[in-house]
């Protein structure tokens, strides 16, 4: 039980961190614009963190009672939807963010009102 709880809060961790640098390389590199592929590359680095850390602290890793592919699989499994509800709040805490936003057609921008500088 020790060992779940040690690698579902590293796994929590670990997703935050890599949705930052995804939300910042795209921020750098794509001009805003959404890189699917970047999911792909923080589920299957976040989802290696995760099941190491398993594999290590339940004591798998002295013994190699299982392969380390099936610890991957059943953390992946675990991991998915607990990426998705992360994903989705730290895209609401990123458009909250947002001095800005920005029209449909991607020519007007609408100052958020409570950034405006009061004029007295």
């Amino acid at each position: 039980m020790f060992a779940f709880t040690v690698s579902a809060v590293i796994g929590v961790i670990a997703i935050f961190c890599s949705l930052f640098i995804k939300f910042e390389l795209e921020r750098l590199v794509g001009r805003r614009r959404k890189i699917f592929l970047l999911h792909f590359a923080n589920i299957s680095i976040t989802n290696v963190v995760i099941a190491s850390a398993y594999y290590v602290f339940s004591g798998m890793f002295e013994t190699s009672e299982h392969p380390f592919y099936l610890i991957y699989l059943a953390s992946l499994e675990a991991m998915l939807p607990i990426y998705v509800v992360c994903y989705l709040m730290y895209e609401h805490y990123e458009q909250a963010k947002k001095k800005y936003v920005v029209s449909e057609d991607k020519k007007v921008l609408y100052v958020k009102p409570k950034y405006f500088r009061k004029m007295s």
